[in-house]
């Protein structure tokens, strides 16, 4: 299989989501020899955090490119690590003129099932105020606008600087305010929240980019039946 990578949104998560790939297919035995590895091309472009209330198409435009690059690499299937991306996935397939491009609310959706309680969905504003992981029939408490804004500045702080702590506390705070609202399912919506959040044990995390991460191993080499 040859799999494209869309990436650098930011390093850290596409770094974290290629070695994963390559240790998971590891551990899982999956790999008898250096050929047994997918070709991997990842296309690490250098695009603006989508981290703003109103998303442009000149921001867009480094996506739209990225997965043109890609494409003409002729990949079975391309995975865009990152979540606000996604919010626009229909109309970077129309403008790329590529389709087989993972589908993140689909797969959140299904990962959330029958879970019961509200849900609380930390992500970038594009992600919640668009709706993105709204699940019919289900009860969210979203972060306020106010809210939005401080996740879309750890987004950008934790992208230029690696800083984990102080970011790490912006974002419980913001989830221990919820869970007074009764939020008890959260939902990491954005691949740094999955990165600053994935070893918290206070809340009950939907990680987004482990989900990614799963969904493409079973792309790459679907489990035995």
């Amino acid at each position: 299989m040859k799999l494209g990578i869309l990436g650098g949104i930011g390093p850290e998560a596409s770094c974290y989501f290629y070695a994963e790939i390559i240790k998971r297919l590891q551990e899982r035995g999956r790999i008898r020899r250096n050929a047994d590895y997918p070709q991997i091309i990842i296309n690490s472009i250098n695009a603006p955090e989508l981290t703003t209330l109103q998303v442009t198409d000149e921001m867009l435009a480094p996506y739209v490119e990225g997965l043109k690059e890609l494409a003409a690499l002729q990949p079975d299937y391309i995975v865009m690590a990152c979540n606000s991306i996604h919010v626009f996935r229909e109309q970077l397939i129309k403008q790329s003129g590529y389709s087989n491009i993972s589908d993140v609310a689909q797969i959140v959706a299904k990962a959330v099932g029958q879970r019961k309680g509200k849900i609380c969905t930390l992500a970038t504003p594009a992600t919640v105020i668009s709706g993105l992981y709204n699940i019919p029939g289900r009860e969210y408490s979203d972060p306020a606008e106010s809210e939005l804004i401080e996740i879309g500045n750890v987004v950008a702080n934790y992208n230029a600087t690696g800083e984990i702590k102080k970011n790490k506390e912006m974002l419980m705070r913001i989830a221990n305010a919820h869970q007074k609202d009764g939020a008890s399912i959260y939902i990491a919506g954005c691949t740094e929240v999955s990165e600053l959040l994935r070893s918290e044990n206070d809340i009950t995390l939907i990680d987004t980019l482990e989900l990614l991460i799963e969904d493409t191993l079973q792309r790459i080499q679907p489990e035995a039946d």
